[in-house]
């Protein structure tokens, strides 16, 4: 492993660039910046478009849920590249999507299954941020219970994107649980949901189904 400026480097494949994943010494403001914008926002952004959708057409509670969408995002953007460079461990790699791995199709499963994994996590933290300021009356109580379910869901994604059988079922099990926050937000209020955003919400559960298929079988 090469060192600079007397520090290891971040564990990347050699001369094999990660798409959104390359590598900075981060060093200085600008290069953190560059990271910031390029592996954490853009990536964030991206691959959870589909939720993004589904926090923005919720009917209900539109400023608390507001908040819990715009700390989840910016708490996903900003810890996502330090764990990715190596800068903060979750206990087991980061798993690297580089230009050549995205070429085959293991490459792009893993992909699908970031987006899933990232996905579900924004609809977990946001939409149980929520319902605890619901139920607590506290704008920090909900800006808080993004950021923790958040940067949680980023310790737990390395595990989660393993492809053992028992992490594939896990997987599947966290993203399911995913969805429960926002039944639990529904059944409090009387407002039905539009079918729009049903046709969003449905849309997000088939991607976790798709996902899933491969964590009902054995490889």
């Amino acid at each position: 492993m090469s060192e600079s400026r007397g520090r290891s480097e971040p564990i990347y494949a050699t001369g094999d660039r990660r798409t959104g994943d390359a590598p900075h010494d981060h060093e200085s403001v600008y290069d953190f910046f560059v990271d910031l914008i390029q592996g954490g926002f853009a990536q964030v952004t991206i691959l959870t478009l589909p939720v993004l959708f589904v926090l923005a057409a919720t009917p209900v509670y539109t400023i608390e849920m507001g908040t819990a969408a715009v700390v989840s995002v910016l708490t996903l953007t900003f810890f996502l590249p330090l764990f990715r460079g190596g800068h903060l461990s979750a206990g087991r790699p980061w798993p690297v999507l580089t230009n050549r791995k995205l070429g085959t199709g293991t490459g792009y499963r893993a992909l699908f299954t970031r987006a899933v994994l990232l996905s579900c996590s924004l609809l977990l933290a946001a939409y149980t941020a929520v319902i605890v300021e619901l139920v607590t009356g506290s704008f920090l109580a909900n800006a808080l219970t993004a950021l923790v379910l958040s940067a949680a869901a980023l310790v737990a994604l390395p595990h989660l994107s393993a492809d053992s059988r028992r992490a594939r079922l896990a997987r599947l099990g966290y993203c399911l649980a995913g969805f429960f926050p926002m039944v639990a937000l529904f059944a409090l209020t009387p407002a039905a949901p539009e079918p729009g955003l049903v046709a969003l919400v449905a849309v997000v559960f088939a991607l976790v189904l798709a996902d899933a298929r491969t964590a009902l079988v054995s490889r």
